[in-house]
């Protein structure tokens, strides 16, 4: 997969993104099989922009416990199911953004093809999405929790049907004290946009992230 996260401040305009060195962001965005860093918010400290790893399960043992299972997504639904994440569900963290990709599935002359969009929030250039936690040998790791797809976003990722959980200003402090998972569930009242990145030719194996 190649669908991608960015985090770019825009030239001129103050924002969160503006406090990070340039050095520090990855011009072309990330994927989180590259464990790459993104910029975060902490409930801990929640006026400091830091650098988080996009993985869950660092020093995982492929030896003593099989392949590495795929946490790079939390499902808002079954955070307290999972023993990965349950302990960290108060360790709310908002992963900055300016765009996402996913993929939308369709069939070309009977074969599956991705065709992917980029996504950004309405009248925004960055935005925040919800994310946990966790601090390990000094290092700070995340994952992006995920809902059921709003209108826009279930006609994109056809297959899951999911999205990240795009947060309104007003309720990133709710998320970071805490607030019911459920009330975020939600997000029929988000308003996003979607660019197609494609041209005639659309991929044969290009995947959505937020599963």
């Amino acid at each position: 997969m190649c669908a991608r996260c960015e985090a770019q401040p825009k030239p001129g305009r103050s924002g969160r993104l503006s406090q990070m060195k340039p050095e520090l962001l990855s011009g072309g965005g990330v994927t989180a099989f590259e464990k790459a860093k993104m910029p975060i918010i902490l409930n801990s400290n929640p006026d400091q922009v830091v650098m988080s790893i996009w993985n869950f399960t660092p020093g995982w043992n492929v030896e003593q416990h099989g392949p590495m299972p795929s946490t790079y997504n939390a499902k808002v639904e079954t955070i307290y199911q999972r023993p990965t994440f349950k302990p960290y569900a108060m360790n709310r963290c908002l992963v900055i953004l300016t765009s996402f990709q996913e993929g939308q599935e369709r069939i070309i002359d009977g074969k599956k093809k991705k065709f992917q969009y980029k996504i950004t929030k309405e009248n925004t250039h960055e935005f925040c999405v919800a994310g946990l936690y966790r601090i390990y040998q000094g290092e700070i790791y995340h994952t992006v929790v995920t809902t059921e797809a709003n209108e826009l976003m279930a006609k994109i990722h056809n297959t899951q049907k999911r999205m990240p959980i795009v947060l309104e200003p007003w309720e990133e402090q709710y998320w970071l004290s805490g607030e019911p998972f459920e009330n975020f569930a939600d997000r029929s009242n988000v308003h996003l946009e979607a660019t197609p990145l494609f041209s005639e030719q659309p991929s044969d194996k290009q995947g959505g992230l937020f599963d």
